[in-house]
């Protein structure tokens, strides 16, 4: 008998409804979080500086990076070979005669006298 009171007291209860939101109360809602790693995204900041800063707010792409490091490398390996094959090795300079015209002169030391 105590199980049936249980289920018909069960039945009558009635849920109180949660209180509407009055239309005319202003509610802030949240103020964003901001997360480690946005930076100066993040902060307020004018059009002008927007436009001035672009590359503080633009997100990073890979795909250019990755071209910019590869031109990057091309260039130092290219200076690398200049300097390795052809100036440390040659050891003839020119030279311009009275004359205009070029001579290819050895290279020689003060030490070597």
């Amino acid at each position: 008998m105590g199980n049936s009171m249980m289920k018909v007291n069960e039945k009558n209860m009635k849920i109180p409804s949660s209180p509407k939101p009055d239309a005319s109360a202003s509610v802030k809602p949240p103020e964003k979080q901001h997360e480690p790693g946005e930076g100066i995204r993040s902060l307020k900041t004018s059009n002008i500086f927007r436009t001035l800063n672009f590359e503080l707010y633009a997100r990073p792409n890979k795909t250019v990076m990755v071209i910019g490091v590869v031109g990057f490398t091309v260039c130092v390996g290219y200076l690398t070979y200049l300097n390795y094959y052809h100036y440390d090795h040659n050891e003839y300079y020119e030279a311009f005669a009275e004359d205009g015209t070029k001579i290819l002169r050895p290279k020689k030391s003060r030490w070597d006298s």
